[in-house]
């Protein structure tokens, strides 16, 4: 049977509210899927104790999304990277941005990771990682490969980003589709789709159906760790 991964960026927008991470979990413990969700820094500030309470009370998994020195749009503002430090949206090393994430890692254990930069900010306690964002060749249904990181060995797995590109409605609807045929074929791999938390506020009725798709499809979507912690065995 083939295996799923659902990985949900939780990059910032201009009104977040943990809610709508809330209505997403909903959504995936009505389908049965694990979802994997990794947490910029922004979110870090707005988190309340319930909503870490929440989190620890759920079966989905967590980790970090972090966008370096050299992200192409929008860095969070953390680098090992020297050039960065003279850089007016410098807030910190990664030491900092790890001390940040000691609000939620204390309590909730992150496993996984999806950033930019890894040459400088690689954390050195995750050995799984996720990356990607519009290849359907290559992206979408995929196999693990393994990657060193900072002197880490990593078990690395792409993802797929329907909404990518500033995509009108039907050409998201019509990504979806070749989505699911390609499930029905006869590649090798895992379907691996990620999206953001915003995504359910504007696409929620398309989230929901492929969540549906993966349910009715008996596909077994599971985080990011227990796909790959098969994968480092073998």
């Amino acid at each position: 049977m083939r295996k799923s991964l659902v990985i949900i960026h939780a990059d910032p927008y201009p009104v977040m509210e943990f809610d709508h991470y809330k209505n997403l979990v909903i959504e995936a413990n009505n389908n049965n899927i694990i979802l994997t969700t990794h947490w910029r820094s922004e979110w870090i500030d707005i988190m309340t104790s319930g909503d870490i309470s929440y989190l620890m009370s759920q079966k989905h998994e967590n980790g970090y999304h972090h966008h370096g020195a050299n992200h192409p749009t929008s860095p969070d503002g953390y680098s090992n990277d020297p050039v960065f430090m003279t850089d007016s949206r410098y807030k910190g090393s990664m030491a900092d941005y790890l001390n940040k994430f000691s609000k939620l890692n204390r309590y909730v254990e992150l496993t996984s990771a999806s950033m930019s930069d890894e040459e400088y900010d690689w954390i050195d306690t995750i050995h799984y990682d996720s990356n990607g964002i519009n290849n359907l060749d290559t992206e979408y249904i995929t196999l693990p490969s393994e990657q060193i990181f900072k002197g880490v060995t990593v078990a690395s797995i792409g993802h797929y980003f329907p909404m990518y590109g500033g995509a009108s409605l039907s050409e998201i609807n019509s990504r979806f589709n070749l989505m699911k045929s390609l499930y029905d074929s006869d590649r090798v791999g895992v379907c691996s789709v990620v999206f953001h938390i915003k995504n359910f506020i504007t696409y929620s009725q398309q989230i929901k159906d492929w969540f549906k798709f993966l349910s009715f499809s008996s596909i077994e979507t599971i985080g990011i760790k227990q796909l790959l912690s098969s994968f480092m065995k073998e």
